[in-house]
């Protein structure tokens, strides 16, 4: 398992977790139900083996998964209760974190699977709801 503090939030840590690591039997249906990662109490655990697995342990890909996850804290979303809406919520902010930390290839593999992910484009996405939901985070400072 490597641990380390956020790029994003350095009260938050990322953990990669393999198959091999005695936690991930104890994870591993958290893995079954959000994906390739869940936040939970301030701590990210991603499923490094299954994104080994589909070849997409890369840099961009684990940036932005990460600004996704820290997304979810920074918007205010329970652990693991999550629904389409604060998934889209969770994609739109972690571009735009990506955006402000100059993490370019991981905003466009946030904007490549937003439309997929989400069922509307990043684009509609940002003139629909972005604004209202930026402001909302700037209010809650």
């Amino acid at each position: 398992m490597k641990t380390f503090k956020s790029r994003f939030n350095s009260s938050i840590k990322v953990v990669y977790v393999e198959r091999t690591d005695a936690e991930y039997d104890r994870i591993k249906h958290l893995f079954d139900i959000h994906g390739y990662a869940f936040l939970t109490q301030s701590v990210i655990f991603v499923n490094k083996s299954k994104l080994e697995d589909e070849n997409l342990f890369k840099k961009s890909y684990l940036i932005f998964i990460e600004s996704h996850e820290v997304a979810h804290h920074v918007l205010g979303h329970n652990s693991l209760k999550r629904n389409s809406k604060h998934e889209a919520e969770a994609d739109y902010i972690g571009i735009k974190l990506c955006e402000d930390s100059d993490f370019k290839s991981a905003l466009n593999v946030g904007k490549k699977y937003f439309a997929q992910r989400n069922s509307i484009s990043f684009e509609k996405y940002h003139i629909k709801y972005g604004l209202k939901l930026v402001s909302k985070l700037v209010n809650k400072k």
